[in-house]
Order: structure tokens, then sequence, then C-alpha cells
């Protein structure tokens, strides 16, 4: 997006220690992604809409998280822009694949029946054993 004409975000990037508290007592003092009991100490702080994103450093914008849901959201984001970047497979960017039959062809070089390589089993004679007089 162009800047000026998008949603401008804000300079600070880190929440403040008071919107810190609010966001942790908003959630009762567990996970966002977890649930489990999260002792101040260790929570991290995470914005919703990413920072990059034109996401605001507000308490409406931010949760709190142990650092491992922290690193594990941020890895499905990782992947998640990584497919979306990844083009589609078209007939147009497939590969193309040489085919390895062999086709059975006419001194003209067009194919005779249209399908593949043509086996025809060989002739064997009946082998019988001539008696002995």
């Amino acid at each position: 997006m162009v800047r000026g004409m998008a949603e401008k975000k804000d300079m600070k990037r880190t929440f403040s220690v008071v919107q810190k508290n609010h966001i942790y007592d908003r959630q009762k003092g567990k996970c966002w992604d977890c649930g489990k009991p999260l002792p101040a100490t260790i929570a991290e702080y995470h914005h919703l809409k990413a920072h990059s994103s034109s996401g605001r450093t507000t308490t409406g914008n931010g949760v709190a998280l142990c650092p491992n849901c922290h690193t594990a959201i941020h890895k499905r984001e990782r992947l998640k822009k990584a497919n979306t970047k990844r083009p589609k497979a078209t007939a147009k960017t497939k590969p193309k694949v040489k085919s390895t039959k062999k086709r059975a062809r006419r001194s003209s070089g067009k194919d005779i029946f249209g399908v593949g390589e043509i086996k025809v089993p060989r002739f064997k004679s009946p082998s019988f054993k001539v008696p002995k007089w």
C-alpha cells in the first residue's frame, strides 16, 4: 500500500507497561493460545494484526502468550505467508514430461493406431519329439 493512503501505523512498536498489565488482566493470567496459566514474568505480547501490516499497538490488538505459543504463532504466520506467495501449478507452469512410450509409425511418420507401443507376440512353432523306430 502507498503510504499516506493506507491507515497509518503508530511509531511505537512495543506495548507499554500499562498496556501489558491491561492485556494480562483481561486474559486473567492465562495464555491466549493454549489457555494454560501464564506467569506475568514470562508473558510475551503479540500484535493480532501485525505491526508491519498497519497493526496498531493498542490493548485491543494485543494478546499475552507463553513463549512456546508465541513462537508457534510466528511460525504459522510465516508458513501461511510463504504459501500464498508460491505460484499455483497450472498447465503453463507444469513441467513437460517426455513420454517414454515408443509409437509404431508409418514411413510418413504418423501414428498407425493412435495407441502407444504395439507389442505383437512372436509365433512359436509347437515343439514335439520325433519318435525313434
